[in-house]
């Protein structure tokens, strides 16, 4: 059981353990049975300075004792959008190129990418608007590399 990760006790009970996700509940490494801390005190909320984040759950026994999951970590950086659009127009090849383009460079950025089709004209030319979002941070970038992308065809 080197492998996997393992924490002390919360209450302080010199125990080590582990979470088996398929019991979701925390199990002792020397015994790989369920943890049933001694110091455990109804109501009592476990050592702040212990690695264990307890969140109670009900336990579907009959027994007095109160199983804990860890809380799930939250993500400190919430990613904040920046919506913009780029206008297509060319012969069908042309639009395919310059979607799949824009699609690699919006997809690096860890964004999203959407097509509006208006129509085809007599000459065979059709208008693409392509919809893109990506992390607010990464949008003058996505824009640099997009006018970067049309010079090199010209």
């Amino acid at each position: 059981m080197s492998s996997m990760k393992t924490k002390p006790c919360g209450f302080n009970c010199g125990t080590e353990l582990y979470w088996n996700t398929e019991m979701s509940r925390y199990y002792e490494v020397d015994t790989d049975k369920p943890h049933f801390c001694p110091n455990y005190v109804k109501g009592k909320k476990p050592d702040p300075s212990s690695q264990f984040k307890y969140k109670p759950t009900n336990s579907s026994t009959s027994t007095n004792q109160t199983s804990y999951t860890p809380k799930p970590k939250e993500d400190p950086k919430i990613k904040i959008m920046g919506n913009s659009y780029t206008h297509l127009t060319g012969p069908p090849s042309i639009i395919e190129l310059g979607y799949e383009r824009l699609s690699d460079i919006i997809r690096d950025a860890g964004g999203k990418i959407h097509g509006s089709q208006r129509g085809v004209d007599e000459e065979n030319k059709m208008d693409l608007i392509v919809y893109w979002e990506v992390p607010l941070d990464w949008r003058p970038n996505v824009k640099e590399s997009i006018n970067q992308m049309w010079e090199r065809d010209d």
